[in-house]
């Protein structure tokens, strides 16, 4: 027997409920450094966690990287930033629903020695 899905009606195999999601999901990717100056980078914003392991399976496949899945967030080795948004368009998502964020250095200059901040601004390849 087919079993139903509870969102649209429609039996398992004719479910259209997760394409119909990737339209309306904002992701942001984001790279941080961590220990030993090691890069993660992560992507945030899908809506269940069974699509973000479907997803990090793809992922780790296509970058031959180790990742894992925390929720609905995924972190993967290495810094993937351009490489990513590729892969998500040929997924199904949206590119204007795709949103790239760059960790950048702010100096400040106020004390006596030169320490930094830093903050996430959009990547300038996201706006035409």
């Amino acid at each position: 027997m087919n079993e139903v899905c509870p969102v649209c009606g429609l039996s398992k195999s004719l479910c259209v409920c997760q394409e119909i999601s990737k339209d309306k999901q904002t992701i942001r990717i984001r790279t941080r450094k961590i220990k030993f100056r090691k890069w993660v980078t992560t992507i945030q914003g899908l809506e269940s966690p069974e699509a973000a392991k479907n997803l990090e399976k793809v992922l780790k496949k296509k970058f031959a990287c180790g990742g894992t899945v925390k929720g609905t967030e995924i972190e993967l080795q290495g810094d993937h930033r351009k490489n990513i948004k590729k892969v998500l368009l040929q997924e199904g998502y949206k590119e204007e629903l795709i949103d790239v964020f760059v960790w950048k250095k702010i100096w400040n200059y106020k004390r006596k020695h030169q320490s930094t901040r830093t903050k996430w601004t959009k990547s300038q390849n996201n706006k035409k």
